[in-house]
């Protein structure tokens, strides 16, 4: 599957946890363009941003939840390449709302999933990437 069409097809679909949030935005597109699905451990297994949490907390953070079926993150955002996993702090002027949350580099800038749709970001705005090819 190409990049553009996964987003695509992403573009319409409403936000919903543990069948279409940040994480499994991510872990779809790496199962879809590779078949091996870093979400198998916990897929399913959730339903609510608080069941969210304490998958994420079993791993001590998002980021390291995606680094124990992805490898080491990169930080250095001029080796990100077009469908890697784009990892970043959530944009919002309360703090308490700054949280990591996953992408996709798409070519110059980061697609993310939020919860009113995707939102572009200019990679300079992500904290790091994982290799997915």
């Amino acid at each position: 599957m190409r990049l553009s069409d996964y987003i695509n097809a992403c573009r319409n679909k409403s936000f919903q946890w543990g069948e279409h949030d940040c994480g499994l935005f991510a872990a779809n597109w790496v199962l879809a363009a590779t078949g091996d699905d870093p979400a198998r451990e916990w897929r399913h297994h959730y339903r609510t941003a608080i069941g969210a949490a304490r998958k994420i907390a079993a791993h001590g953070n998002l980021f390291a939840l995606v680094s124990s079926s992805l490898g080491e993150p990169c930080t250095n955002q001029r080796q990100a390449c077009r469908g890697d996993v784009a990892g970043a702090i959530a944009l919002d002027p309360d703090p308490k709302k700054r949280v990591p949350i996953l992408g996709l580099v798409a070519d110059h800038r980061a697609v993310f999933l939020a919860p009113k749709g995707l939102v572009f970001l200019p990679l300079t705005k992500t904290a790091m990437h994982w290799k997915v090819f």
